[in-house]
């Protein structure tokens, strides 16, 4: 039985109760089932960026270091950094555990990037862009 089908229908025994009168359902709700997928749905969209990124022939050593950089403006933003509420009350995956998947997919990534042709790539796109504005 998948926890998706337990989770409802132990809210629906819970409203039978009467405790949908003082909202525990939704936020139960919200903690069990809308931020968890959240996350694993932005967990996903960070592997296909990552992807497209090596496809692109961006540096792939750039990704770690934006969520770096994202995490300190937080953090001086805010004054201060809690991971543990990033990780149980945010939509998103903490930034620490997002720069921690893009150290991971390093070794292969760099590979990818020195024996995908980039520079070659890089030099044709720019001349390709060259003779576009030359021709305007």
């Amino acid at each position: 039985m998948s926890k998706a089908l337990v989770l409802q229908i132990i809210f629906k025994l819970m409203e039978m109760c009467g405790f949908e009168t003082i909202g525990i359902l939704k936020l139960l709700s919200t903690f069990l089932m809308s931020l968890p997928n959240s996350r694993m749905c932005e967990t996903e969209a960070d592997e296909i960026g990552f992807e497209l990124l090596l496809k692109a022939c961006f540096n792939p050593e750039e990704a770690p270091k934006t969520f770096a950089r994202m995490q300190k403006a937080k953090e001086e933003l805010m004054g201060h950094s809690n991971a543990a509420v990033e990780t149980y009350f945010s939509t998103h995956p903490a930034d620490e555990s997002r720069i921690q998947s893009f150290v991971e997919k390093m070794p292969q990534a760099r590979e990818r990037y020195i024996n995908g042709n980039c520079e070659e790539k890089r030099k044709a796109w720019f001349a390709s862009a060259q003779d576009y504005y030359n021709k305007a």
